[in-house]
């Protein structure tokens, strides 16, 4: 059985019980994605489709950020980069990349829970319509922000298609509009909203980032999944559900 890292450059990962909490670990920018964190993020995740005993994935951002897309410097790189002739464009290999690593969240065998804080942009936008659940503060902001500086958002179009439809998703790619938590709740982008955040008094603050802080999440495994949220229980089922009872994890998981 393949086992995670014991420590990362760009990820935080901490395994508790059936849960693995995977923290982007990049606050001094956002967590903006560039190659050595996608990298991370794909042997992670390419680990788990073997780990049966890994029931759910928290994933989050440090510092008070979900994910501000792409690393602008990486992007400038790309776009410097000289490709000969039958070479393939650097920036469509960084753009495939991306979006096989997007496959690969959206068909990992966990449910997937996305607590999005801050700012979910961009690439982080794509990553946060692959999760199969998320929960974000009232406040967080969220945007295809790519048209904005010129860029088409083409690896994640399809994964923001399947979660909210065609027509919404190309009014959001082509006016790059911002918006914050209830109107992501309305489209169909978040599970709901958290109005408080919650001290997870657990965890030691790591000096690298300000400290940690949670929802209350209860995941139960049979008969649906149910989530606490700000005192309030919410209960659906769909994909999530699906998941977990193809995998029963027991009478519940706490977050």
């Amino acid at each position: 059985m393949a086992e995670l890292a014991d420590t990362y450059e760009t990820l935080l990962v901490r395994r508790e019980r059936a849960r693995l909490h995977v923290t982007l670990n990049r606050p001094e920018v956002k967590n903006a994605l560039n190659p050595t964190l996608i990298g991370e993020l794909k042997q992670v995740f390419g680990i788990l489709r073997e780990r049966r005993d890994i029931k759910v994935v928290i994933l989050r951002g440090a510092g008070g950020t979900f994910c501000a897309g792409a690393d602008l410097k990486n992007m400038e790189q790309s776009f410097s980069d000289k490709h000969g002739p039958g070479e393939k464009d650097p920036i469509a290999l960084n753009n495939r990349e991306y979006g096989a690593f997007l496959e690969m969240v959206n068909t990992t065998p966990q449910v997937v829970v996305a607590a999005v804080e801050g700012y979910a942009i961009a690439g982080g936008f794509g990553l946060l319509c692959v999760s199969d659940v998320a929960i974000c503060t009232e406040d967080a902001g969220f945007a295809m922000s790519e048209t904005a500086i010129g860029i088409v958002p083409a690896q994640i179009a399809p994964f923001v298609a399947a979660r909210i439809g065609v027509p919404q998703t190309r009014h959001l790619a082509l006016t790059a509009a911002r918006f914050k938590g209830p109107e992501a709740l309305r489209l169909g982008i978040e599970t709901d909203f958290a109005r408080t955040l919650i001290r997870d008094k657990r965890l030691p603050a790591p000096s690298s980032y300000d400290p940690h802080w949670a929802w209350p999440i209860r995941i139960h495994a049979l008969g649906g999944l149910r989530i606490v949220v700000d005192e309030q229980p919410l209960v659906f089922g769909a994909r999530a559900q699906r998941k977990l009872l193809r995998e029963p994890a027991g009478p519940g998981l706490e977050l």
